[in-house]
């Protein structure tokens, strides 16, 4: 068990790492195992939301550098945002969910139409029109969302 001074290294496990500055108000630490820096709380520069309108612009004709450069990324950024969505990784299925929960709750849209209409907006920046891309994504945010859906009746039953 790692000392709460000195945490362990999420790569090799080591708990031989030294403080190594700081990164976004975060401390950062090196490893003396592995060499890895790392830092305990992560956090994206691009909250997924913001990865999400950043592919929207892009699939709606913009160029991948006019992208970059208006989010302060590089366009190899722009270019892994974009395979990570036609990849479906969780912080895309995580930003389409909440798209969703967003029109069905504030917009009061049902949530057929909003799952729909997220899955249009799946299609409009992967290019993946095909029926097992759909059926998938559309498989994902249901199991997402009730996931969600138990969780906020578990935490308001205590």
């Amino acid at each position: 068990m790692a000392d709460m001074n000195k945490p362990e290294c999420p790569s090799c496990l080591g708990t031989s790492v030294v403080r190594n500055g700081k990164v976004r108000g975060h401390q950062r630490y090196k490893c003396h195992f592995c060499q890895k820096n790392f830092v305990l709380e992560f956090e994206h520069r691009w909250p997924n939301e913001s990865r999400l309108l950043n592919l929207l612009l892009l699939a709606s004709g913009e160029s991948r550098d006019e992208v970059a450069k208006g989010c302060r990324a590089t366009p190899e950024t722009v270019s892994r945002w974009l395979s990570d969505a036609k990849d479906q990784k969780d912080w895309f299925i995580e930003a389409l969910a909440n798209g969703v929960n967003y029109a069905v709750v504030e917009k009061s849209e049902s949530l057929e139409d909003a799952l729909e209409d997220t899955v249009k907006l799946y299609c409009l920046v992967t290019e993946d029109t095909s029926e097992l891309g759909v059926s998938r994504i559309a498989q994902k945010l249901r199991e997402l969302l009730e996931l969600r859906r138990q969780s906020a009746k578990f935490d308001g039953s205590q």
